[in-house]
Parts: C-alpha cells; sequence; structure tokens
C-alpha cells in the first residue's frame, strides 16, 4: 500500500472523490485530526448528510410499519445503475443530486410525520367514540 496526500480543489472534490470511489482502491484519512469538528471545511454537509440519513431511516421504519414494500438493489451495478437512473430523471448534475435528495427527503419526512401524526389523531377520537358508545 502506498500512502499519497492529494490536495483537491473545492470545485473538482466531488468528480475526484466519485471517480476514487468507483475504482475501490482508495482509503480516506483525515489529515486534519487535530482541528475541532466543526471548523472543518465541509463540517456543515456532513451534518446535512447525517439529518438526510436520519430521515431516510424514519421514512424506511414508517414503510416497515404501515408494511409498504421496499425493495432493495440486487448488487452493487444494480445501485449504480438506479443512481444513475435517478439523476437522469432529475435533470441534474450528479455534484447537486445530493442537495436535491436533502430537500425531496425534508419534505416526505414532514409529510409522512404529519400522516402518521393524523392517523394518531383519528385512532384517538375513534376509541373517544368507542368510550362514547359504552356509556350511553
Amino acid at each position: 500500500m502506498t500512502l499519497f496526500r492529494v490536495t483537491i480543489p473545492r470545485d473538482d472534490a466531488w468528480k475526484v472523490v466519485e471517480a476514487l470511489g468507483k475504482h475501490g482502491k482508495a482509503h480516506f484519512i483525515n489529515m486534519n485530526g487535530q482541528e475541532q469538528t466543526h471548523k472543518l471545511p465541509y463540517s456543515s454537509q456532513i451534518a446535512n448528510c447525517e439529518e438526510t440519513e436520519r430521515r431516510l431511516d424514519n421514512l424506511l421504519a414508517m414503510s416497515k410499519t404501515m408494511k409498504i414494500p421496499i425493495n432493495t438493489p440486487i448488487n452493487a451495478k444494480a445501485f449504480n445503475d438506479k443512481v444513475n437512473d435517478i439523476v437522469a430523471e432529475m435533470q441534474t448534475a450528479e455534484n447537486l443530486v445530493c442537495g436535491k435528495i436533502e430537500a425531496e427527503t425534508l419534505n416526505a419526512d414532514k409529510w409522512v410525520t404529519d400522516q402518521n401524526k393524523n392517523i394518531n389523531d383519528i385512532q384517538n377520537g375513534l376509541n373517544v367514540l368507542r368510550d362514547c358508545l359504552k356509556v350511553y
């Protein structure tokens, strides 16, 4: 194994990291280990990714609760093909897809949370009506 230090301009970072990742031959080491996490240049993007991941986990859990089937890709190639299809469908450059996914998960999570609250309110109202029926 050989260790290289690569400095990548911000404008090209997405393309370079994606190309290295597709080959599966790169291992990234944080060279800013002594820096506080919130001072790193990409800390806000990492926080956005973590929040988007949390929303996706919430959507998956809600899908499971509501018994909505989720089909996972068969293999890595099928996953990459699906990502490419989504990029083409969104009509967006690859480096802007994360922002679009973040926005869509925000909207979907809000909608699912609102619907879940509505279902709980309806269920509680139904329980009150059942109790009233017993009393009457």
